[in-house]
């Protein structure tokens, strides 16, 4: 009963903020839209976005168009865009890869020429000369590509603590006390605690796996290639543990609140209905009106806060897959021409990189599913 008032108190709040509601003055639900939509500040993730995407963007206009249906994502430029990127970023690998395939094509003729006459030694150093070439060539563009990582992660925790206060504060609007409570450790959990968690432990445990990886091929007598595999397979397990206990606790505590505050929110719309005198249908009617209006935004808000978000992570992501794609291919190249020492060197590289992928993925998704969730859940008045 207690919870019920308290709800009560809430919706009469809410409907004070509308003009003429309660009189259930002729007014269009569009109004009540523009009303709301000019209320909410979306300054600090339009200036998130640009530096970002470097787009000028306005929130609220997109959010009124996505409303009156007028919203067209153009997917043919968006494809354009892709396709322009790609074929910048295989341009920006190719010096790598023909580099590579230079060494091993002089390693190879230099193998092939002193082998009959020079000792093992000698070969030994030139076969570790040419290998330090190629490292150094490989680790120039694996230091930019997991600072480029790092740095998406903060900016995808960048992004969620702008986004998800917007998010909470219309549910909270709508009545949705319990739900916003649930959702918001959500947010902080990605932002804050899981990649802080990946940064400080995932990826150092790449990085070691690759040194490991690197030590191991500068000499045969060296041998840690299990313990590189034990690196990779603790990041795996961190990042499945986190992803499923994320998911899990989600689902659970995300559709009981929207039961919850559904049921609070009708058994207080049944209260004003059955013991305000005179004006309680209007009221009721009322919250209606404005509740479906700020469901609208609400969605919309995080059906464009969704489109940015893949935006921002899109790009990064692919460059770091053709990274991968381009180790591999080179890879594939040298191995006919080289021993398989420094084939396998850059495949298991490739390896580590596509573990770097798997962690930004993951963590988008579990931006992504959140977003959902609140897109999905409490949508009451519609």
């Amino acid at each position: 009963m207690k919870k019920i008032l308290v709800i009560i108190f809430i919706l009469l709040a809410i409907l004070s903020c509308f003009n003429d509601v309660a009189f259930c003055e002729e007014k269009d639900i569009s109004d009540y839209i523009d009303e709301s939509i000019d209320k909410i500040d979306t300054t600090t993730l339009e200036d998130k976005i640009f530096s970002n995407l470097n787009e000028n963007v306005s929130i609220k206009d997109l959010i009124k168009e996505i409303i009156n249906g007028e919203y067209e994502g153009n997917i043919n430029d968006f494809i354009e865009t892709i396709s322009d990127f790609v074929k910048k970023d295989i341009t920006s690998f190719i010096p790598m890869v023909i580099s590579i395939l230079i060494i091993v094509l002089i390693y190879s003729i230099l193998n092939s020429m002193t082998s009959s006459f020079l000792n093992k030694e000698i070969n030994n150093i030139i076969s570790i000369v040419c290998f330090a070439a190629i490292l150094l060539v490989t680790t120039t563009q694996i230091y930019i590509i997991f600072n480029e990582a790092k740095s998406l992660l903060n900016n995808i925790s960048t992004y969620c603590d702008i986004s998800f206060p917007i998010l909470m504060n219309i549910t909270i609007l709508l009545g949705g006390k319990i739900s916003s409570q649930v959702y918001s450790p959500f947010g902080e959990l990605i932002s804050n605690s899981i990649i802080k968690i990946i940064i400080d432990i995932v990826f150092p445990l790449i990085t070691a796996s690759i040194i490991i990886q690197i030590v191991s091929n500068l000499s045969s007598k060296i041998k840690l290639n299990k313990l590189s595999k034990l690196f990779n397979s603790i990041s795996k397990y961190i990042l499945t543990g986190l992803f499923s206990l994320f998911i899990i606790f989600l689902s659970f505590q995300g559709l009981t609140s929207g039961v919850i505050d559904t049921v609070s929110i009708k058994s207080a719309k049944y209260a004003i209905e059955s013991y305000v005198p005179i004006v309680g249908g209007y009221l009721s009617d009322g919250y209606d009106l404005v509740s479906a209006s700020l469901v609208l935004i609400k969605n919309s808000l995080g059906y464009v806060i969704v489109i940015y978000f893949l935006k921002i992570i899109l790009f990064p992501v692919i460059k770091i897959a053709l990274f991968s794609i381009s180790l591999k291919f080179a890879s594939a190249v040298i191995e006919p021409l080289s021993n398989n020492k420094v084939s396998d060197f850059l495949f298991s590289i490739s390896k580590n990189i596509t573990i770097l992928i798997s962690v930004i993925i993951s963590v988008g998704a579990m931006f992504l599913i959140t977003i959902m969730f609140i897109i999905l859940s409490f949508n009451i008045g519609v």
